[in-house]
């Protein structure tokens, strides 16, 4: 367990015993603090430049964010290096409460120890993706449910890949007997480029999802309010608005002009936690990321009333035959199908420019059966989302490269195929 109050750092002399002082280096506020690399989901992972003066700013965002006070904890399994395991404990030691730190491997390995032992700790808060909380959800059987006290976890971030609300729902029914209370699971949007936060909702809320046309949303960029009974509905996670310190719009992709709600566009920010630049060897290859005084995201999403929705990356949008597509529609169609390793696949745009969807899906099926989920996966996005032009490619487990906070890397998975065997 790291405790803030015995951490402290600044300018000062040095000296042990028996040697000779030696003055350390006067800090500024805009001097380089860290220089944090970004996950690498979509693209190589860029150093993000982050100064003393934008961490602390960050840092105090997410501290009036949650309301952080002497009475918490926080506990984190996310790797130092991610920008979630990194400012999440940061945050704590700031505070000067206790900052209960694990393994990622502890949590990958066990994840239903770790929820025991996260209990136990009295910790009220702590952060991971989805696919967190899914791994708990497999790990913990309802009827190991009531052995746990779970009153106690006040604020469960959930963010750093797209908010499920198939694992959210079930998360809430699945540890309600426990005491975890629904306005405790924090749906956020956040990146390296802004000291992590960006958005978050209000306190004391339950999580928000609003049901899209989800054609609409990726060819038309129109977000438009439907049934969740309604075939080809899409559920869309509501992140709240932008924290203290921070301002965010959303722009065209073509125009960048400013969108009315409900239409479908990057997300731009700016603001005291937001980086200047990047650590690159070539300035020139992100020198469009600031455009007058705004960091392009790279991000879609769209408002509504003050909130914010967030629909994907820019990047990870394919055309096919004039149609667009979110990878991420692709990829939540064919995840629960029986053959494919834990959920685990990607789509992208097929890497010998051919106009047809690649569809990448771990699994441990050989022979006649690997042919059948082929031709499974492929059946039911054309079902769902009428696409027929896909190429399933089948690989084993644990080969779809993964980013420090577990995410699938897209862009990585679709170099698996390049040069076509």
């Amino acid at each position: 367990m790291l405790c803030g109050a015995a951490i402290a750092a600044g300018a000062g002399t040095s000296a042990g015993a028996g040697t000779k002082s030696v003055r350390l280096p006067e800090l500024r506020p805009d001097d380089l603090a860290v220089v944090q690399f970004t996950s690498g989901s979509t693209a190589l992972p860029k150093g993000v430049k982050l100064t003393h003066r934008q961490v602390l700013s960050g840092l105090a965002a997410i501290r009036r964010g949650i309301a952080l006070d002497l009475e918490d904890q926080g506990g984190f399994w996310l790797p130092l290096f991610h920008d979630m395991g990194l400012f999440g404990t940061l945050s704590a030691i700031l505070r000067g409460i206790p900052a209960h730190l694990w393994s990622p491997l502890s949590f990958v390995k066990d994840p239903a120890r770790w929820l025991r032992e996260f209990a136990a700790s009295g910790t009220t808060i702590t952060a991971m993706p989805s696919f967190g909380y899914e791994a708990l959800l497999a790990a913990v059987e309802p009827e190991q449910v009531a052995a746990l006290d779970l009153r106690h976890w006040r604020i469960a971030f959930n963010g750093a890949e797209p908010i499920s609300q198939d694992v959210v729902s079930r998360f809430l029914e699945r540890f309600a007997p426990a005491g975890f209370a629904p306005s405790s699971m924090f749906g956020v949007y956040g990146m390296a480029e802004a000291t992590l936060a960006v958005a978050f909702p209000p306190l004391g809320r339950d999580p928000l999802f609003e049901w899209v046309d989800r054609a609409l949303l990726a060819d038309a960029a129109v977000a438009e309010p439907v049934s969740p009974e309604q075939p080809g509905a899409r559920a869309v996670a509501g992140v709240g608005a932008a924290v203290d310190g921070l301002a965010l719009r959303v722009v065209s992709t073509d125009s960048g002009i400013e969108l009315p709600d409900g239409r479908v566009g990057e997300i731009l920010i700016r603001g005291a936690s937001v980086t200047g630049g990047y650590l690159s060897a070539d300035p020139e290859a992100v020198a469009d990321r600031f455009v007058d005084g705004w960091l392009r995201t790279g991000d879609l999403g769209y408002l509504r009333g003050g909130e914010l929705f967030v629909t994907g990356r820019c990047k990870d949008m394919i055309t096919v035959r004039g149609v667009n597509h979110y990878a991420q529609d692709v990829e939540a169609v064919v995840a629960d199908l029986d053959g494919i390793y834990k959920g685990r696949c990607t789509a992208s745009a097929d890497p010998d420019g051919a106009d047809v969807i690649a569809v990448i899906a771990e699994t441990e099926c050989e022979g006649e059966e690997a042919v059948a989920l082929s031709r499974a996966i492929a059946d039911r996005i054309a079902a769902e989302l009428g696409l027929a032009a896909v190429e399933v490619h089948l690989v084993a487990p644990r080969t779809i490269p993964r980013t420090s906070s577990g995410k699938l890397r897209r862009l990585a998975a679709r170099d698996l195929l390049t040069p076509r065997q």
